[in-house]
């Protein structure tokens, strides 16, 4: 019998034991949702932070474990509620919660709100470059671009070593046309990071708009050796040859890109230009022809045919081209202050000067002098 009880009390204390050892903890499940969370597991790591918080609701880290995973699978409303859990336990130290609020409510296209839990987190931590980068994107948002130059400066004062902090500054400076401004941040980017594709690009448009047009080329260059099929490339590179007055080259550019977009109908205008410039007037009015062809409710190719036409003197032509731009264009004076000038070539006065009053009422300076030589 003494050996019977042996056993069984044996045999109990095994089945006591297995049932303990097989309970896991609130910290098993947090440590096992971290490991599926490095795996990018990401529906299995939040199953395990919210078991761990059932047996813990004061695992500060698990709400905060599973508000990163939340906004992993874009769920940001959920991602804020645990975020705000953490900053609500722990307000003071929350420099990290307030930041990864911030940048859910950022995606959800709340810019005011992140700004503000921005602003949060920089207050416990006010030499935090990241904090004031996030800020200055949702600032650059609202087309706050002053203010966004001004958190993007900051964030270079606390880490000079980062490429996007000079880029996106440059982008900011670009929006209210301080574009040398722009140029050289751009720079700075590129001497952090030399494969910065968009810094050369962003770079080349800058030089584009200041008319620099070799600069412009010189870092088009670059981005076509990184790309070559990169369209935009091709075709602002023709804008900056003609700024050097490399018509030819312009126009070689544009038929590059017209083969890599066949159905972007908008790059025969552009071939024109050049074509226009080396006075190739006949070759012009194909390219205008063609895209309006393809895009018959665009007022502009028809203006750019007609003023063509002026040029070979086919009047008649010009000013039907003319007149529908107007129709199509009631808002601009160009079309009308044109349709003037045919008219007194085909010696038609009252009608010029009707176009030209309609010009002078949109803002046309020139149409002014025609009413004083004309309309008397």
């Amino acid at each position: 019998m003494t050996g019977i009880k042996i056993f069984f009390l044996l045999f109990i204390g095994i089945i006591i034991n297995s049932s303990c050892y097989g309970q896991l903890t609130a910290t098993d499940y947090y440590n096992s949702g971290r490991t599926k969370d490095s795996l990018s597991h990401f529906t299995e790591a939040i199953n395990d932070f919210t078991k761990a918080l059932e047996l813990d609701p004061q695992l500060i880290n698990a709400y905060f474990r599973r508000g990163s995973a939340k906004f992993m699978l874009k769920n940001y409303d959920g991602a804020i509620d645990d975020y705000t859990k953490v900053i609500n336990l722990d307000s003071s130290n929350a420099t990290i919660p307030y930041y990864c609020r911030g940048r859910a409510k950022y995606e959800q296209k709340k810019y005011y709100e992140s700004i503000t839990d921005y602003g949060y987190s920089i207050r416990l931590t006010p030499h935090n470059p990241k904090s004031y980068f996030s800020r200055g994107i949702s600032k650059a948002d609202l087309e706050d671009y002053k203010g966004a130059i001004d958190d993007y400066s900051k964030a270079i004062a606390f880490d000079s070593t980062i490429a996007n902090y000079y880029f996106n500054r440059g982008v900011a400076k670009n929006s209210i046309k301080d574009y040398i401004g722009a140029t050289l941040d751009y720079t700075f980017a590129i001497a952090i990071k030399p494969d910065y594709h968009t810094a050369y690009y962003n770079l080349a448009y800058a030089y584009l708009e200041i008319n620099n047009g070799q600069e412009a080329i010189n870092n088009f260059n670059i981005v076509i050796s990184f790309d070559s099929t990169n369209v935009q490339a091709f075709t602002n590179r023709a804008w900056a040859k003609m700024e050097i007055y490399d018509y030819a080259g312009a126009i070689e550019d544009v038929t590059i890109a017209m083969k890599l977009s066949p159905h972007d109908y908008s790059l025969y205008s552009v071939r024109a230009k050049p074509k226009e410039k080396l006075g190739d007037y006949t070759g012009a009015i194909e390219d205008y022809t063609k895209e309006i062809f393809h895009t018959s409710s665009n007022g502009f190719p028809r203006m750019y045919r007609g003023l063509c036409y002026q040029e070979i003197g086919n009047y008649t032509a010009a000013l039907a081209d003319l007149t529908r731009a107007c129709d199509y264009l009631p808002d601009f004076d160009e079309p009308f202050y044109y349709s003037g000038i045919t008219n007194i070539s085909l010696g038609d006065k009252k009608a010029a000067c009707k176009n030209f009053h309609k010009a002078q009422k949109l803002g046309s300076k020139k149409a002014e002098e025609k009413i004083r030589m004309y309309c008397k």
